[in-house]
């Protein structure tokens, strides 16, 4: 199985995620997708590359460069592979007029029913639905010209997902641990060569994750054979470590977060109260109205996992949609930036980004938001702002006006930590890394208190969450002048 890809990914100009698609897909009917090759867009280099590949592989998927413009060539070269001329495919014109319209000799979009001369057009069907699909899939052999948009990719290709499958379904499980890739290095070769063309063992270090260190996959054609070899490394490797990781969080919010509020705990006595705050604003306000402060930080980041849970019970067959404000600091950290983005794609949260002053960007947020009347905040009484704030608070006269709702007012730095390390919530990266309060890189530092030294002498950081002291949170923030 070989897929083949655009150039357009080559100049930077797209960025890929056709080829985990398919890949993921594939692998999962039991596919193995043995090369990637990027193509320019010539119909000479498509040519010599579909041909060669056609004849030494089962199948070859093909994605993008079937548009209308002048780059798009993939149909011309895959004619030309296998020796065929273009022709203008009758069903395919229908189409296009269909959704075009009545078409002049020579308008852009007739490049669109120009196929290979032996074509099959594939109509896969909606998953959903069962209605057929309105565009097909022009395949030539054992050639599958797909779309390269992802959207129109992946739904062609679900559509059409009988067509690829291999009798067999890869069977697939993961393990996630704590130590380092090296230290367990030596049992995962043991453990291939023990089950050596009865499963395929991988292993993938994160070094972006805040709770594991390094996935472990075992795949196989049998249950029996991918148990046996999980054990077989379970056995070998000390319990301490695994971890046990709960990867989307975001899925299970409401049972978890509601779960955590009914034990008789100091935390879950803080999840509840929260909870009833963000309750109370959900009855009187329509999502319309609501805001959430949303800069990355850890407390934050907690109340975005709780309001989504909350949003989860509350509207539970209803798309959800919420803002969150994201006021940028100059000199921000790329990390930071990156985690913000990750967050918003996660929870599906629309985000507003201004630059500025605090009382600036508010007030352009006022102006151009004028149906929002709460925002919602992570501030704790901790905090410089919240030593006199209370749980619901309108701003100062002389601010844009809206009501500020402080769910976690209560909440301590401890409590902040026990709640996203145990639902395995994903926080910013910098906390791992020795960061206890996040400004910009002028202003923030690690934190003296997290400073160690390793065995081998080397100077480190501990993580955000084993800071013993809460009150000395913000002494890796510097002063501003």
């Amino acid at each position: 199985m070989i897929l083949l890809l655009p150039y357009k990914i080559l100049k930077g100009q797209t960025q890929d995620s056709n080829s985990y698609f398919l890949c993921h897909r594939l692998r999962l009917y039991g596919h193995l997708v043995t090369r990637i090759s990027i193509v320019g867009d010539c119909e000479f280099a498509i040519a010599a590359e579909v041909k060669s590949l056609s004849a030494r592989h089962s199948m070859v998927l093909t994605t993008g460069g079937i548009g209308p413009t002048h780059d798009d060539v993939t149909f011309a070269g895959v004619a030309r592979a296998f020796g065929q001329p273009l022709v203008e495919h009758p069903e395919l014109l229908s189409l296009c007029q269909q959704f075009f319209g009545p078409s002049m000799p020579g308008s852009p979009h007739l490049k669109l029913a120009c196929v290979p001369a032996t074509a099959t057009l594939n109509y896969g069907h909606d998953p959903t639905t069962g209605d057929r699909l309105p565009f097909p899939v022009v395949s030539v052999g054992n050639v599958f010209v797909f779309p390269g948009i992802p959207a129109l990719l992946e739904r062609s290709f679900e559509g059409l997902e009988h067509l690829f499958r291999n009798g067999s379904q890869t069977i697939s499980t993961e393990l996630y641990l704590v130590s380092d890739e090296v230290s367990v290095a030596g049992v995962l070769s043991e453990a291939q060569a023990a089950f050596t063309d009865l499963v395929s063992i991988g292993s993938y270090p994160d070094w972006q994750s805040n709770y594991h260190r390094v996935k472990v996959t075992v795949d196989g054609l049998s249950k029996y054979h991918v148990e046996h070899a999980k054990r077989w490394i379970v056995e070998r490797l000390p319990s301490a470590a695994f971890i046990k990781l709960e990867t989307r969080p975001e899925l299970v919010a409401e049972e978890r977060v509601y779960a955590l509020a009914e034990k008789d705990s100091e935390l879950g006595g803080r999840v509840r109260e929260a909870l009833n705050i963000i309750n109370a604003t959900l009855s009187q306000h329509l999502l319309s109205e609501l805001s959430l402060a949303f800069n990355g930080g850890k407390d934050c980041t907690a109340l975005l996992h709780l309001l989504h849970a909350a949003l989860c019970r509350k509207f539970p067959t209803k798309k959800k949609s919420l803002l969150c404000l994201y006021v940028r600091q100059p000199e921000s950290f790329p990390e930071l930036e990156k985690f913000i983005e990750q967050t918003c794609h996660r929870y599906a949260v629309k985000l507003r980004v201004l630059e500025g002053g605090l009382l600036e960007s508010l007030a352009e947020f006022r102006n151009s938001n004028p149906t929002v009347r709460a925002v919602l905040m992570g501030t704790r009484a901790t905090d410089p702002s919240g030593r006199n704030l209370q749980e619901m608070a309108p701003t100062d006269p002389d601010w844009p006006q809206f009501m500020r709702i402080n769910p976690l007012l209560n909440w301590s730095y401890e409590d902040v930590w026990a709640f996203l390390r145990s639902l395995h919530v994903p926080y910013c990266v910098l906390y791992d890394r020795g960061y206890t309060s996040l400004g910009n890189r002028r202003d923030t530092e690690r934190n003296p208190a997290l400073r160690y030294k390793k065995p081998e002498g080397i100077w480190s950081y501990r993580p955000a969450y084993t800071l013993q002291q809460s009150d000395q949170e913000r002494t890796s923030r510097k002063e501003r002048p």
